[in-house]
């Protein structure tokens, strides 16, 4: 999983505008978006379109290890894909169910 999340956060320095990556530092800290957070990221946005004056300087982005609570080592599994939308040939509102005793 480590590896995994230095890649993304890898990617996320090269290729991610600044309020993208303060998104998903955020995301990635808490696991959810406040309101306050929300008003923040449209600041950041508005500065990184030229639509609101950019400061000298913003915050350092960090991007935290993801929290390795309960959750994390709790394993999960597939059970269905459903309300598929323009997915190759398939028709809209298809789903497709995994057999859970082949799963296991």
């Amino acid at each position: 999983m480590a590896s995994a999340y230095n890649e993304i956060r890898s990617w996320a320095a090269k290729e991610l505008k600044y309020w993208e990556q303060a998104t998903l530092e955020r995301i990635v800290a808490s696991g959810q978006l406040t309101a306050q957070d929300l008003s923040q990221l449209v600041v950041y946005f508005l500065e990184d379109v030229g639509l609101a004056p950019r400061p000298l300087t913003r915050p350092k982005l960090t991007f935290p290890e993801p929290s390795a609570g309960p959750a994390a080592s709790v394993p999960c599994r597939l059970v269905r894909i459903f309300d598929l939308k323009d997915v190759n040939a398939l028709p809209s509102g298809q789903e497709i169910a995994f057999c859970a005793t082949l799963l296991s």
